[in-house]
């Protein structure tokens, strides 16, 4: 994930992930017609003020990634903002600062990145056999970069 330009990603835990590393993306996700409109009458009433599904747009209560329902997904829905964000630079560099920034919303900067790299979710590091979990878990890192 970290190495990526752009991210095409379902709604959920992985947009986290990408948020906190600062990895520009696309979110792809699958909504029933009635929660859409639900959505919608919320909004229309005040109770929420944006349709976002993604949790960096909601986040930043704004559209700071594109977000496909599946009733727009096609391959060239998918395609077009993907590109759209590989050939525009500095909307990359743009999108990856306010996500990074989102990121430090979430806790101590640097933490979450450390952990969410290796693919661990940030916590609390137990400590099992005399060795905190931490130790465990960046050593496993170390090993899966030597390729061993």
């Amino acid at each position: 994930m970290i190495a990526s330009d752009v991210l095409l990603l379902c709604s959920g835990t992985a947009t986290l992930e990408a948020m906190i590393l600062g990895r520009p993306m696309v979110i792809a996700y699958r909504i029933s017609s009635i929660s859409r409109a639900a959505v919608r009458l919320l909004r229309a009433v005040g109770l929420i003020d944006t349709e976002a599904i993604g949790l960096p747009n909601l986040l930043a209560r704004a559209k700071v990634v594109p977000e496909v329902c599946l009733g727009e997904i096609q391959a060239s829905t998918l395609a077009c903002e993907l590109w759209s964000i590989l050939e525009d630079r500095p909307r990359q560099i743009e999108m990856s600062k306010t996500l990074l920034a989102l990121g430090d919303l979430l806790g101590e900067r640097g933490k979450l990145r450390e952990s969410s790299a290796c693919g661990v979710g940030a916590g609390a590091w137990p400590r099992i056999g005399g060795r905190s979990q931490k130790t465990n878990v960046a050593w496993a890192c170390s090993q899966a970069e030597k390729g061993t």
